[in-house]
């Protein structure tokens, strides 16, 4: 397949994205705060910041086929580890607010037992973004695209939110008053793998805006 053809198809898997992204990040804020639930309320603004990063993806797909220039002989594909950078650093900012607003909560004791359509919508929302991460990897592997693949984890962070967050909240619903705390414990667990996640992003986009090199034998 020619290259403006798998361009294509990336542009239309990211748009499927925004659309999904959109209708997860109102439906678990809003689910969230009504179901009392700080889990899924945090799992929503993840989504949101899914939806930044595919329009930042959208932009570099525009810029990445211009053709080369007189300021850019060799075209523009670096634009698209720079979109990757700003996707990782949107996840560690989520995993900062995420950490901070978790901890609060378990040391001031606001911790409540979150409702049950809760976990329903973060069932959900794990099983949607787990498809979106499978298709949108296949696409990125067509047009050896690391930027549609780093969207592509970014959607397998998503899925894997929303499970832990479906833990917690099934644990608090079920296991009584004493526990509780686990919709909020939950926010420090996201935290930390999404911190872990978003470091990897940030520094294999970084290597490839510095023209690192492979190894000598390669």
């Amino acid at each position: 397949r020619d290259t403006t053809s798998k361009y294509i198809d990336a542009v239309r898997v990211t748009w499927v994205s925004v659309l999904v992204n959109l209708g997860l990040a109102a439906g678990k804020v809003l689910v969230g705060y009504l179901g009392q639930s700080r889990a899924l309320i945090a799992d929503g603004l993840h989504s949101l910041t899914d939806l930044s990063s595919d329009f930042a993806i959208l932009v570099g797909i525009r810029f990445a086929t211009a053709p080369p220039d007189a300021e850019h002989p060799h075209g523009h594909f670096k634009v698209t580890s720079l979109v990757s950078l700003f996707i990782a650093t949107l996840i560690l900012l989520f995993c900062g607010v995420l950490v901070i607003d978790s901890f609060h909560a378990l040391v001031s004791g606001q911790a409540v037992a979150p409702h049950w359509p809760t976990l329903v919508v973060a069932l959900g929302a794990a099983g949607l973004k787990e498809w979106l991460f499978h298709r949108t990897r296949a696409i990125a592997r067509q047009s050896h695209s690391r930027m549609i693949l780093t969207n592509a984890w970014h959607h397998r962070t998503d899925a894997v939110t929303s499970i832990v967050a479906a833990v917690g909240i099934a644990a608090s619903i079920g296991l009584g008053p004493a526990w509780v705390f686990l919709d909020a414990a939950v926010g420090v667990l996201l935290g930390g793998y999404l911190a872990m996640e978003g470091i990897k992003l940030f520094f294999g986009a970084a290597q490839e805006l510095m023209d690192a090199a492979p190894e000598q034998a390669v």
